[in-house]
């Protein structure tokens, strides 16, 4: 099994939206379960940390700078970090 808890945060008006995200993870270790079933995390307790903020430019158009980072237990941080853009037509 494995235990997690992921407090929130979302903040939307005036054309802006920001959403943040931190999770932690725990698995003790025990049971049969591989690693792969976990997402490859490995007993002990991983990480995952997110954010968002984005503001709506035009009828159709959104803009918005992300952050997404990743690390299982036992292992190194990965991380993304970019902008996006959205067009609805």
């Amino acid at each position: 099994y494995m235990l997690e808890a992921g407090p929130h945060i979302s903040f939307s008006g005036g054309g802006w939206t920001a959403t943040a995200r931190v999770t932690a993870g725990y698995i003790p270790g025990e049971g049969d379960l591989p690693a792969w079933f976990f997402d490859g995390s490995d007993p002990g307790v991983s990480w995952r940390a997110s954010g968002r903020i984005g503001r709506s430019m035009a009828s159709g158009l959104d803009i918005s700078l992300f952050y997404w980072g990743r690390r299982p237990a036992g292992s190194q941080w990965s991380q993304r970090a970019g902008l996006e853009g959205t067009v609805n037509f």
